[in-house]
Parts: structure tokens; sequence; C-alpha cells
């Protein structure tokens, strides 16, 4: 994979910004793993551990968004300038809906802390990266076997009922919500004690997880 944007959206917790751009690491369902790394609109992506599928990324204009309609002449300008763009979905659920936990009534740089301090404790490290110190989010069975005093070591004792309750319910349906329509999908996740209307319809890539 080789393409040019005009830009490359990179919010999500899970890339990693530099001077020479972004670059986040992709776990794909089927167990492989690619690098992808973002330097203003070009992508360049490099597999890790052999797949057969590539992360997938969506194109369009910032004008398209719901944002856009609003009655704001300086955010419609602002947008327009940003022409196309490409915008990544995370390919893994757990990490979705874990993320988005995380996510939940704290600031967002405060978030991208815990996260990254979490992955760095108790998730995978990439060692394909030259020293770079990545590692990805802890997976659902690693989560369910951490003791009480782990989260708080990671300051997520917050979040501890939430993500093991996550975790548990991931790994006994997570075969059953991939059959299931987005709609439907958002109406299940809120039967995890502690995910709510705000959180399932914010969870990355439901409306992907099919495809």
């Amino acid at each position: 994979m080789s393409e040019t944007f005009r830009s490359v959206i990179t919010e999500h917790v899970a890339w990693r910004i530099t001077q020479h751009g972004g670059y986040r690491v992709f776990a794909l369902p089927d167990g492989g793993q690619w690098l992808i790394r973002a330097n203003g609109g070009e992508l360049l992506s490099l597999p890790l551990v052999a797949s057969s599928v590539e992360p997938r990324f969506e194109v369009f204009t910032m004008l398209q968004s719901e944002v856009a309609t609003a009655e704001a002449p300086e955010l419609f300008s602002a947008l327009a300038e940003l022409g196309t763009v490409a915008r990544f979905r995370t390919p893994d659920l757990w990490e979705a809906i874990a993320t988005a936990i995380v996510r939940q009534v704290v600031r967002a740089a405060q978030a991208k802390r815990l996260y990254r301090d979490f992955c760095q404790a108790y998730g995978q490290r990439i060692t394909h990266l030259n020293g770079e110190g990545y590692a990805l989010f802890p997976a659902a069975e690693t989560v369910l076997g951490l003791h009480d005093e782990q989260f708080a070591t990671a300051g997520l004792t917050f979040k501890r009922r939430p993500l093991r309750a996550a975790a548990e319910a991931y790994l006994k349906h997570e075969a059953h919500w991939r059959d299931l329509p987005p709609g439907v999908l958002v109406q299940e996740l809120q039967r995890i004690p502690r995910i709510g209307p705000w959180t399932a319809t914010g969870i990355e890539g439901i409306g992907s997880l099919s495809g």
C-alpha cells in the first residue's frame, strides 16, 4: 500500500506522532500486524506479521461530515481547506471497545496517557520498530488476568470494572457480534455494565467490522 492524499487523520491514541509524521501498528483479526506510516498525505505500509488482509481506510472530504452543516463559517472554511483525507478504522473490535472505555469522562490528553501507559505495561511489544517502544493494547485475556493493583499502577482503578466486564463479554460474544449490523451491535454493547449510548456509538470501526 502506497497512497497519496491531502492529509491523513491521526487523532486516535494509538498513533505516535514524530517530526517525520505519524505511525501506528494495526493488529488484524487473522493475527497479522501492519505498520502504517503517514507523512502529510503520504501513506506507507509494511506487514510485520503475515496477514491475509490489510488495514482498511476511508477516503472522504471533511465537508461530508455532519459538523460541516453547522452554522459556523470559520469551521466550514477550515474543513474545506483540508480537502480529501484518509482515515483508518480500528480493525480489532476488542481494542475499539476498550479504547472507548478508557476515553470515558476524562480529557483527551489524560486518556492518551492512560492508554499508552497501559499498553506499555501489559500489551504486546512490537520489536520490529528499531527501538521505538511501541506496544499494542492488552488482549482481553490479559485484562481479565490483571489484579486490582496492576490496574492501579497504570492509573486505571476507575476503569477496571468496565474493562473487565467488557473483556468478559467480548470473549463470550465476539463471534456473534461480528455478524451483527452496526445498529444492532451498538444496542448489544450497551448490555455491558458502564457502556451507555455515548460510548457504544463512539466505538471506532463498528461500521466496517464485517466488511
